[in-house]
């Protein structure tokens, strides 16, 4: 997974949530050509719908080497990295 663009997610909100914490988990489906099809929040606890946006705009942009489809659900614990 592209761990760099999901801390994007979390950096951009660093000054307006330094307390941002929780669990987030995210069901995608990948299709037989290795896109993401689908996406969606299963369940968080986050209390931000900007950040749980920005997740699923990541998810969907994942790749997968192509063959067969698979549905996936991928539970996150979230924090809000410290400023330094």
């Amino acid at each position: 997974m592209h761990m760099d663009s999901l801390h994007d997610c979390l950096e951009r909100l660093q000054s307006k949530h330094k307390d941002l914490s929780g669990k987030l988990t995210i069901s995608f489906h990948i299709s037989e050509n290795g896109k993401v099809d689908q996406a969606r929040i299963k369940s968080s606890d986050l209390r931000d719908k900007r950040t749980e946006k920005c997740f699923l705009h990541h998810f969907r942009k994942l790749r997968f080497r192509p063959g067969g489809s698979t549905h996936v659900t991928q539970p996150m614990r979230v924090r809000v990295p410290r400023l330094r």
